[in-house]
């Protein structure tokens, strides 16, 4: 029909925008071997840590990356701050204390630093063996017997040389399981309690490296006092 008129759509076509291939996440690295323990404390040993010096005993602390330290607040107090690594001395910094779970990032500042120690994804088990650096005689560690954890702490059978806490828990694969607590006062008991990795973890990454982070005063002039 000559009359007829096609009308004109407004529907504006466009085309498909290109699919961009999806981020694909990084695999978490593989997670050492299980080995035999004194070659788990041999992969251990070069990031344990001694707090304290001549002049101040502390307790222990353990190296998790290549410029970061952690301890006890505990121990990080007593010790005034001094760190041995292998007999030498390292100078250290507070980055972040948090004194309700007793725990300390300490930052290295120059020299030379130790071997990193990985933590286990994984806590610690009821009646797993343990080790961890004996402070009396170098080159020996300690075997402890794990009671698994009970609420925020877990327990273990056994005492470590760190008086003030920081020793490193360590499983057969040479990774950091839990950290130590300062021994408790009671009598008669042959256990002490420790914060699991996890709780390490997450004190660790809510303070990462390079962040601003306010100094801690107190900290400062307790550090400056002793």
């Amino acid at each position: 029909d000559s009359a007829y008129q096609q009308r004109q759509s407004n529907l504006q076509v466009r085309p498909p925008k290109p699919q961009l291939p999806s981020e694909v996440p990084s695999a978490a690295p593989p997670r050492p071997s299980e080995v035999s323990f004194p070659e788990a404390w041999q992969r251990a040993s070069g990031g344990w840590i001694t707090m304290g010096d001549g002049l101040h005993v502390g307790g222990q602390a353990v190296q998790i990356s290549e410029n970061q330290i952690l301890t006890t607040l505990s121990a990080f107090r007593s010790s005034g701050g001094a760190c041995q690594l292998g007999g030498m001395r390292l100078s250290v910094s507070l980055v972040a204390s948090d004194s309700r779970q007793d725990l300390a990032l300490l930052q290295i500042q120059g020299g030379q630093a130790g071997v990193p120690v990985p933590l286990s994804p994984d806590g610690p088990s009821n009646d797993q063996t343990l080790i961890c650096g004996d402070g009396r005689n170098a080159g020996r560690y300690l075997e402890l017997r794990s009671r698994g954890q009970t609420g925020p702490c877990c327990a273990f059978d056994g005492y470590t040389s760190a008086i003030d806490g920081g020793a490193p828990l360590i499983n057969n694969r040479g990774e950091l399981v839990a950290l130590s607590l300062p021994k408790p006062n009671w009598t008669g008991m042959s256990w002490n309690l420790a914060i699991p990795a996890s709780a390490c973890r997450s004190f660790i990454e809510s303070h990462p490296v390079g962040a601003n982070t306010p100094p801690n005063i107190r900290e400062m002039w307790v550090q400056a006092i002793k």
